[in-house]
């Protein structure tokens, strides 16, 4: 196997660096490089931190790619904290791999505090496994789901220097850092971060220690990827949306004053008005599904937030010919459901789960992908529409979103909207 050469470049990069983020858009390959690095510094034995649902892509990555004969143990963020926990802290490792290191964007998170230590103190107060490696390697396709605070835990702990003030000289703590490269209106409870501030600056700090590449810059050749919306018509009759014109008109006011964050708090069935206007839209879908099937002869990826939808979008009449991920798929099935969508003619769908299926696999074998609902999260989105504009891809990419007029979803909508542009402003992707 031969890597291209930007991620030759990427993985003599990661080499030369004790500690850093590989940042690449998602679909770049950021696992092969990592692998290719631990061969160009001689790794002995190699830990990967990953979550759950794609631990077992890093099995066959390994298998693909390494060539060195260094030793090797992939477990989840939980079993980092849990099971391994012993096993991991007992020794010593030549690389740390954090997979979906955007996982690790809370200080005061179980993992966060498990792989970094301490972020909070003054002082590290604690060591975490980073503190046990020669290299340690983050790998994020998303390094700010929402918004540059969210760096702070991985400069912190891997960089702190780079988070020095040039006014005091001392470390930037949370808040600090948060105040600085983040705009902050008045909430509901508090403060909320609206905007980014300063982005040419902490872009520059960036600098050297985190790697981003986008699919445009290294691969020229790979095709398009189209977004666009298109509106279903579902019969509100049986299915009541829960929601008056009075109150989409708070729900509205409240996204603008306090975010997505204040709907919930707000509204305490504000995520079963989501669930069930996704399932509103599940027979409009399926319709548009069988029609799909029927006048073409492409693949189809559809994604949804709700194990709920997914089930009753399996109840429909030639839903035998998808396969299936969610939250509940064992890992082995799971690499069987991608082999499937990905090589057998007869599979001709594949139904995903956002946060279960929306990382670590590749779905190529379509160039036709449909949200039948979407994440708050705009990274959530982003990396789930991915799966099929990846690297092997040879067509346009064509990813729409199912939207109910008037439902919770268009709303949703714009509020992300608004979130993609702040965080496109620092990772230098705004045009």
């Amino acid at each position: 196997m031969t890597e291209m050469p930007f991620q030759t470049i990427g993985s003599e990069w990661l080499s030369e660096r004790a500690k850093a983020m590989l940042a690449d858009e998602p679909g770049l390959g950021k696992s092969i490089q990592a692998i290719r690095a631990a061969d160009l510094v001689f790794a002995v034995n190699v830990l990967i931190i990953a979550p759950a649902s794609v631990i077992g892509s890093w099995h066959a990555e390994i298998a693909k790619w390494r060539i060195g004969d260094w030793t090797y143990l992939v477990t989840s963020y939980e079993g980092a904290h849990g099971v391994y926990h012993s096993r991991i802290f007992s020794q010593r490792w030549s690389v740390v791999i954090i997979d979906e290191a955007q996982y690790c964007k809370s200080p005061t998170a179980k993992r966060t505090k498990t792989i970094y230590g301490d972020t909070v103190g003054i002082l590290r107060e604690f060591e975490g496994v980073i503190d046990l490696a020669d290299h340690v390697w983050a790998l994020s396709g998303t390094p700010m789901p929402n918004n540059a605070s969210e760096l702070f835990t991985h400069l912190r702990a891997l960089d702190p220097e780079r988070i020095r003030s040039k006014r005091s000289g001392k470390i930037w703590s949370q808040e600090q850092f948060t105040a600085y490269f983040c705009k902050l209106a008045p909430a509901f409870s508090g403060m909320k971060i609206v905007g980014s501030r300063n982005e040419d600056e902490l872009a520059e700090r960036l600098k050297g220690f985190m790697l981003r590449r986008l699919k445009k810059d290294v691969l020229p050749e790979l095709p398009d990827v189209r977004f666009s919306e298109f509106d279903v018509e579902a019969d509100i009759k049986d299915v009541d949306l829960g929601i008056d014109p009075q109150e989409l008109a708070e729900l509205k006011a409240i996204l603008e004053r306090d975010g997505v964050a204040g709907l919930r708090k707000n509204f305490a069935h504000f995520a079963s008005l989501r669930r069930v206007t996704g399932l509103a839209k599940v027979k409009p879908v399926a319709d548009y599904l069988r029609m799909f099937m029927e006048t073409t002869d492409r693949k189809i990826v559809v994604f949804a937030q709700h194990t709920d939808v997914i089930k009753a979008l399996m109840r429909q009449r030639g839903a035998e010919r998808f396969v299936t991920i969610t939250g509940a798929t064992h890992p082995r099935a799971r690499v069987d459901a991608v082999k499937r969508f990905q090589e057998d003619p007869f599979i001709r769908g594949f139904f995903g789960q956002i946060q279960a299926a929306g990382t670590g696999i590749t779905l190529t074998a379509a160039h036709d992908l449909l949200f039948v609902e979407t994440s708050w999260v705009p990274s959530d989105n982003a990396q789930a529409a991915m799966r099929i504009h990846r690297i092997g891809q040879k067509s346009l990419c064509d990813v729409r979103y199912a939207v109910l007029p008037g439902s919770i979803d268009a709303i949703i909508a714009r509020a992300v909207m608004r979130k993609s542009e702040s965080i496109a402003k620092v990772l230098g992707e705004s045009t």
